[in-house]
């Protein structure tokens, strides 16, 4: 059974109370007078019941109609017993920590905004003041109030340690001030016009550049080695226990959780890191898990044994770019990037692919045909983004000095042939596999030579962040609504020398190590102005036409991806487009969800 859904759809975040009742039984007539005569004493009959079906539990007594399992089939380190979403390697996806007990001020996915721990945010008239609306209300998954105090001491701890290997609070250079305005309201002054600066609270695919947390936890502790142990966060699940060995952690819904509107249907909630692609498959056709990240092949294997298995396909939201590392040389040369980027046949990896996707124009998520209000279609074509063509590849290094000598293309500063290391993670995906050696075939016709090297994830998603790679297979997610972080991700403060991380895994920042300060003047004016208004349109294509040019990254495809859902104890997955279950935004999947009757 094969149900497909793609990225343009807009996710409604379904919540189903389940109401069951029975009505009382009509009673038996009995007649007006009876006299002793004429009674009749009926026959003791023993009374009928329908036959009652066990219920199987799983993991140590949880009762499987009321346990939602995501059996992921990788995990982004081997840290089991930290829940510190400050340090990328101390938020083992496979947790759950990111998934269902962290929780943001807002999310946003496919330009409909969701609040949680926040409700709105307003500008005054030139965009030098913010206020922000916090919700009130909340609570902390021990139970203890999440207050104005909370957000107070985590604006100052993320803007002491900010720059210092946490993941965000980048923002902190822009702004004068920041105080209360009574229990919900938070007020920063800006030291110039920003009206962008609310994007600092939104979750555009997992964390967002702030978010509240407990001081009481928290105060004291260094967030590059703190691990959280209990795991308090705001979302609606609580840590019952985290196996290292098993790799299984058990959450449980909180009752006491501050949305009721938005509590989730499942009980309990199992992340497990899913074993080998064989026997994860034999455990998907077992009905073992819910969700989970599988190979079309091996899902259709499951489905073929299970009619409970369900195919969900749809399109990234973070379509992977062939990035550039412009510390490296040649590769700080434009001429060997656009000449490497004719030489991917993407056409040949979508043709590879479990799920075709598109030959991607533009740098951020998009279905059907991309808007072009951010982009401009003639410089596309300017500067063949998208195109494979090794004949105009050998013409521009051959311009640029790069000579072919014996079959190898020569690098002239150094007198040696070019040779770059292509990585990528160790998952054994289509499309992972298909890049690097479609890259080699067409690389190799012109002359360079491509080295693959599959990472294990960890490694994988650390050597980004560290500019420990020639060429690198990244994932890249961004808001379609307002591709802002695109250019934001490219800002010159952002690039790191060599074998210093900025603490952001997998996506940025700016893992190129690229620097334009024309780029970065037009970024501040961008964020100056308002999405709507023409001209700030207008600035983001001049961005788009920018970093076509200059070429830090270069994208790969549109991937379409295919995953297993088992619809036996739970549904609602079938119905919906986001695909998401790796960090927070896994939260507005799992409330879409309601079980089977």
């Amino acid at each position: 059974m094969h149900t497909k859904f793609f990225v343009s759809i807009t996710l409604a975040v379904l919540l189903v109370s389940m109401l069951a009742g029975c009505g009382p039984q009509a009673p038996t007539p009995v007649p007006a007078t009876v006299s002793p005569a004429d009674t009749v004493v009926a026959p003791t009959v023993a009374p009928t019941t329908e036959p009652t079906v066990a219920i199987p539990t799983v993991y140590g007594g949880l009762p499987r109609n009321e346990t939602f399992i995501i059996g992921h089939q990788f995990n982004n380190s081997e840290v089991w017993d930290a829940y510190n979403t400050f340090v990328d390697v101390m938020a083992n996806s496979c947790t759950g920590f990111k998934n269902a007990i962290e929780e943001m001020p807002f999310l946003t996915f496919n330009g409909k905004l969701y609040p949680y721990l926040a409700q709105s945010w307003q500008y005054n008239a030139d965009g030098t003041e913010f206020t922000l609306t916090i919700t009130t209300g909340a609570n902390w998954n021990d139970g203890t109030p999440l207050t104005m105090d909370d957000w107070l001491f985590s604006l100052d701890y993320f803007k002491q340690w900010a720059g210092k290997g946490i993941e965000g609070g980048s923002f902190f250079p822009e702004v004068v001030s920041y105080q209360a305005a009574g229990d919900n309201q938070i007020v920063f002054k800006l030291k110039a016009s920003n009206f962008r600066f609310h994007t600092n609270f939104i979750a555009t695919i997992c964390l967002s550049n702030f978010y509240p947390v407990a001081r009481h936890i928290w105060e004291g502790q260094d967030p590059t080695t703190f691990k959280n142990p209990t795991a308090i966060g705001s979302g609606p699940f609580i840590l019952k226990s985290c196996n290292a060995d098993t790799k299984v952690c058990i959450l449980e819904r909180r009752d006491d959780y501050y949305n009721e509107a938005a509590m989730p249907a499942m009980k309990y909630l199992v992340f497990t890191e899913a074993p080998a692609l064989d026997l994860s498959t034999q455990e998907w056709a077992n009905g073992s898990y819910d969700l989970g990240n599988l190979p079309l092949s091996n899902v259709q294997a499951a489905e073929a044994q299970n009619p409970n298995i369900s195919t969900f396909e749809a399109g990234s939201p973070c379509p992977p770019r062939m990035a550039f590392n412009m510390a490296k040389p040649p590769l700080d040369d434009v001429a060997v990037r656009r000449a490497l980027s004719l030489l991917l046949d993407r056409e040949k990896i979508n043709n590879q692919a479990d799920v075709p996707g598109q030959i991607p124009v533009i740098f951020w998520p998009y279905s059907g045909q991309p808007d072009p209000k951010f982009y401009d279609p003639a410089v596309a074509q300017q500067y063949d983004l998208g195109v494979f063509d090794p004949q105009k590849a050998a013409q521009i290094l051959d311009a640029a000095g790069y000579t072919l000598v014996n079959g190898k293309r020569i690098d002239p500063k150094t007198g040696k042939p070019l040779v770059f290391t292509v990585t990528t993670s160790a998952l054994g995906y289509t499309f992972e596999t298909a890049f690097p050696q479609v890259f080699k075939e067409g690389a190799a016709t012109v002359g360079i030579e491509i080295d693959p090297r599959d990472l294990e994830i960890s490694s994988y998603l650390t050597a980004g962040p560290l500019g420990d790679f020639d060429i690198t297979y990244q994932w890249f997610c961004s808001d379609a609504s307002d591709p802002i972080g695109v250019y934001t991700d490219l800002l010159s403060s952002n690039a790191m020398p060599i074998g210093e991380s900025n603490g952001v895994a997998m996506q940025g920042l700016n893992i190129y190590r690229y620097k334009n300060p024309e780029l970065d003047a037009l970024v501040a004016e961008m964020q100056a102005g308002n999405i709507a208004d023409p001209a700030i349109q207008a600035l983001y294509r001049q961005a788009y036409a920018i970093v076509a040019r200059d070429m830090p990254f270069s994208m790969v495809w549109a991937e379409g991806s295919a995953f297993p859902i088992n619809l036996q104890y739970w549904t609602g997955l079938q119905n919906q487009d986001m695909f998401v279950y790796w960090c927070t935004h896994n939260q507005q999947m799992l409330r879409s969800v309601t079980s089977v009757p």
